[in-house]
């Protein structure tokens, strides 16, 4: 399992989600993100695939689905990704990168149901985390529950663990999906 020490080291976070996305940004993008109108409900697929794509370029705003609607517990460090041996003996899905800004540090997480960025007001708190202002590269892991379930293992931790990491590789990634997806297994895995 993850170890203590880096669990301490990491701030944990709990939001209420009945949807299948979760929103990651600096607050000081909350105000053009919304004057957007890529969020509203009836904005329509074409209107958000475009938008996100700038936005993601830019490193506005990541977003990645989940398996399915449970509630967020994620726990988030700024520093270099995780090596295997800190990620212990739980079962892992494959890492995902992305890049994200954060210039006043101050970095929104949202469910579908605390999503501040569009009209509709939202029906349970987000949650913000201070971090270092920055350019990150984000490395989100994810628990792989149905191993964990074909193991018989409980786990109490974090859904996801997350790193911010700065530095040379904290730039746009080319191909970056506007939402990271909830990849299945390829058949036979």
């Amino acid at each position: 399992t993850l170890s203590k020490k880096l669990l301490s080291a990491a701030q944990r976070v709990k939001v209420f989600n009945s949807g299948l996305e979760v929103w990651l940004y600096d607050r000081s993008f909350r105000n053009p993100l919304k004057a957007s109108g890529a969020f509203e409900v009836d904005a329509g697929g074409a209107v958000f695939e475009k938008a996100m794509q700038g936005f993601v370029r830019e490193g506005r705003i990541l977003s990645y689905s989940l398996m399915q609607d449970d509630s967020l517990d994620l726990a988030l460090a700024v520093r270099k990704p995780l090596t295997k041996a800190e990620l212990g003996t739980i079962s892992w899905r494959e890492p995902q990168q992305a890049f994200l800004r954060l210039p006043t540090g101050r970095l929104v997480v949202e469910s579908n149901d605390s999503l501040t960025i569009r009209k509709l007001k939202p029906t349970d708190p987000g949650a913000e985390i201070m971090v270092p202002p920055g350019d990150y590269l984000v490395t989100l892991y994810r628990v792989d529950w149905d191993v964990l379930a074909d193991d018989d293992i409980d786990w109490a931790g974090p859904s996801e663990f997350i790193t911010l990491t700065s530095g040379l590789k904290a730039k746009p990634i080319p191909g970056q999906p506007v939402v990271l997806p909830w990849e299945e297994p390829e058949p036979g895995d």
